[in-house]
């Protein structure tokens, strides 16, 4: 039998240098509910950090709009994290022709094969979607007559703000874009961070229990860490 333990941490993606980590007092309660007291906490350490963090990213835990919204409110700090299908639903009301439904992570069901996000017209605020290509390079929806020449694919568009109940939120970044995609794969620095405290230092090495313990461990690595670095 093993007992568990749960902390927050927090860096910069670029370093993968431990910020400050927390052990949370109940490793049964939800992830999103570390991130504001943290951020709150690492400010009040670090106040120079305070107008420099920009943004945020983490998991699917934290994909909560009100989190988001007091995030920027408190901070001014923008809050990427994965779509959670599970807290969302699908849309099937208000769709183009040929559509059946708008999934949780925001993508366009003709008759149930999904199609691709191209991009989208800033001057009308409209989404565009195209019907994805075969193995042969021949678009899919062959025998749709909804589809503008005998060559192209079909194509159709959906107003911002339909989307915005799905994935779009109120983000600078919406989740559908590439750019999402290339900000969120800078969050595997944590778990390389997270291997390096584990491992490393030997936080997964723990010979007494609770949270106290923990939390020394934790203050433990931290300190080393920067020792080290203050070293080189």
């Amino acid at each position: 039998m093993y007992w568990a333990h749960k902390a927050s941490t927090l860096c910069f993606p670029g370093q993968q240098v431990l910020l400050d980590a927390v052990a949370m007092s109940d490793a049964a309660s939800h992830d999103s509910t570390s991130l504001i007291p943290h951020v709150n906490r690492l400010f009040a350490l670090h106040p120079d950090f305070r107008g420099v963090v920009k943004r945020v990213l983490d998991d699917g835990a934290a994909d909560d709009q009100q989190l988001k919204d007091t995030l920027q409110t408190d901070f001014g700090i923008e809050l990427l994290a994965p779509i959670n299908p599970r807290a969302r639903q699908p849309i099937r009301d208000d769709l183009p022709r040929g559509m059946d439904h708008i999934t949780p992570r925001a993508r366009r069901l003709p008759s149930r094969l999904p199609v691709d996000f191209v991009g989208c017209r800033h001057d009308t605020n409209r989404f565009l979607f195209r019907a994805p290509e075969d193995t042969q390079g021949v678009p899919v929806c062959q025998a749709c007559p909804l589809r503008p020449s005998a060559t192209a694919a079909r194509t159709a568009t959906s107003d911002h703000g339909a989307l915005r109940a799905v994935a779009v939120d109120r983000s600078e970044v919406p989740s559908t874009f590439q750019r999402f995609a290339l900000a969120m794969a800078q969050r595997t620095a944590i778990e390389r961070l997270h291997k390096l405290m584990k491992y490393d230092y030997g936080d997964e090495r723990l010979t007494k229990r609770g949270n106290d313990a923990f939390q020394a461990r934790l203050d433990k690595t931290l300190l080393a860490m920067h020792l080290i670095l203050a070293h080189d």
